[in-house]
């Protein structure tokens, strides 16, 4: 609070409103009940100022009343306008309680969002993608919360529109990453290398709604909070699956041919057995093929 000021100018045209303005910090109108008691201290205070100015001022020269009457008309106003902002804050209040309430039918509800984040569970997560124009070469790239790439995946490709992808969780190596806030980028071009247009959107489950520091009700998604005018699909069941991501382990394959089946065979023999084995496939075979090879092609 300021300092009551010992003495006072004697001049009808001083302002005891504007002398306190000058020296102390203006009630803020966005505080409240704050706002409210600041400015009953500054009118108490404006009052010992205005009567000590009263009783101070020049006898030939009186104060004009009509001034500080329009200072103290001015201290109303600003109560009015002060209590006017208590009131409608109560109202906004109120509306966002409210929908609150009325938001409570999506807990539970997996809901599609315009968003690239998105909650991952033990089982992973799930994205969306749309294409503007066929592509030919679809890239899916997932970071976690940090912006580092951990996977890197194609996207189904060969056609326009809309494709979901359910991602199990692993990253490129096929280690299974902690559940957390992730997000997802895609880029698709044509044959020819001209890019195609995306748009990328999640999926996650509601598990709570409530208000944020703003006041906005927002729905709690795993680690995310997502505004109403956000969501653009509401499921009850979770999203049908275009296309996975999901990391496999490729397994190798042993090409083995006819010969090799055979040659396997023969060096089980011993060399007696072995060579009455060719001689009696060559008699048996005689005029049905040619060479060995024909033979083992036939038998095999």
């Amino acid at each position: 609070m300021a300092t009551v000021p010992t003495t006072i100018t004697n001049t009808n045209t001083s302002n005891p409103l504007a002398q306190y303005q000058a020296g102390a910090t203006k009630p803020s109108t966005s505080a409240g009940d704050a706002a409210l008691d600041k400015l009953t201290s500054d009118y108490t205070t404006f009052l010992k100022l205005l009567t000590t100015q009263l009783q101070n001022q020049d006898p030939t020269s009186p104060m004009d009343s009509a001034q500080f009457t329009q200072q103290l008309v001015q201290y109303s106003q600003v109560e009015q306008q002060i209590k006017s902002n208590q009131k409608l804050d109560a109202i906004i209040n109120g509306q966002a309680n409210a929908g609150v309430g009325s938001s409570l039918g999506y807990l539970g509800k997996i809901i599609e969002m315009d968003s690239a984040a998105f909650t991952t569970t033990d089982t992973g997560g799930s994205f969306n993608y749309t294409l503007s124009d066929v592509a030919d070469t679809v890239t899916v790239k997932i970071f976690n919360e940090s912006g580092t790439l951990v996977r890197t995946a194609p996207g189904a490709s060969g056609t326009l529109g809309k494709h979901t992808i359910n991602w199990d969780g692993k990253n490129d190596d096929g280690k299974a990453l902690p559940p957390g806030l992730y997000s997802v980028g895609v880029t698709a071009t044509k044959s020819s290398g001209v890019p195609v247009s995306t748009k990328v959107s999640t999926n996650g489950r509601v598990d709570g709604v409530e208000k944020d520091a703003s006041g906005a009700v927002v729905l709690n998604v795993g680690k995310m909070q997502i505004a109403t005018d956000k969501i653009l699909a509401i499921h009850d069941t979770p999203v049908a699956t275009t296309s996975t991501a999901s990391t496999t382990t490729p397994t190798t394959t042993t090409n083995t041919t006819n010969s090799d089946k055979f040659s396997t065979f023969i060096n089980s023999l011993s060399e007696e057995d072995a060579d009455g084995a060719l001689g009696w496939l060559e008699n048996r075979f005689k005029g049905v093929a040619s060479t060995a090879s024909d033979i083992i092609n036939t038998i095999i």
